[in-house]
């Protein structure tokens, strides 16, 4: 049966390797630089940079969700960042994927976020139907751009601009940020987080959450 905890220092190298499968499956090993130490340094230190929660099948390690917060000026609220979510390919098919975001919305509504997103490559529509399917809906007008940040042992800058803001869009690349135009942003907010909350997982294909 299912069961989702977070994660413990000792997962470390468990995070890792879910890590590693992403980036696998997304055709991108060679990104996935992280290690060990960075993880337990981030997120297991005094100053977490992120949460992770662990899904088990009968007692296996089948899948994981990787978040942290951010917060909206516009809605006076914190909101709720889904950075990475995979299942293994042998526990597929079990709703592990879609208990997961149910998780990470019951999350959301404990700690009063009025947003719930994340990011997904424009091309898979499988994922972006299922995504929709639970009440998230694509942010088409807004692009992501990012900087590679050099300082405070961060390795991405970034932030969005609505897509007809040309001038504001030239500005950023001439300071050398680049458009991920490649990725789409999904959202769940107010009222939708609740309805998702409340859901029960069902079985199911749910692709993972890819990487920007």
């Amino acid at each position: 049966m299912l069961s989702i905890r977070p994660a413990t220092t000792q997962d470390a190298r468990l995070i890792l390797d879910f890590v590693r499968d992403l980036a696998e499956y997304e055709r991108a090993p060679e990104a996935a630089v992280a290690t060990e130490s960075d993880l337990l340094r981030d997120g297991f230190g005094p100053n977490p940079k992120f949460q992770c929660v662990i899904a088990e099948w009968d007692n296996a390690p089948a899948g994981f969700a990787f978040y942290f917060y951010n917060y909206s000026t516009w809605q006076g609220r914190p909101g709720l960042y889904l950075e990475d979510l995979f299942v293994r390919p042998q526990y597929r098919e079990k709703g592990i994927g879609k208990a997961l975001l149910i998780h990470l919305a019951q999350v959301a509504v404990r700690e009063n976020c009025g947003r719930f997103q994340w990011q997904v490559l424009d091309w898979n529509t499988p994922a972006i139907q299922f995504y929709e399917s639970l009440g998230a809906r694509k942010l088409t007008e807004w692009l992501t751009m990012r900087q590679v940040a050099v300082r405070e042992n961060c390795g991405r800058f970034q932030w969005q601009v609505l897509d007809w803001n040309t001038p504001a869009i030239q500005f950023y690349e001439s300071l050398g940020a680049r458009k991920l135009t490649e990725w789409l942003t999904m959202r769940v907010e107010g009222e939708d987080i609740e309805k998702l909350a409340q859901q029960s997982p069902v079985a199911g294909r749910q692709p993972p959450v890819e990487k920007p």
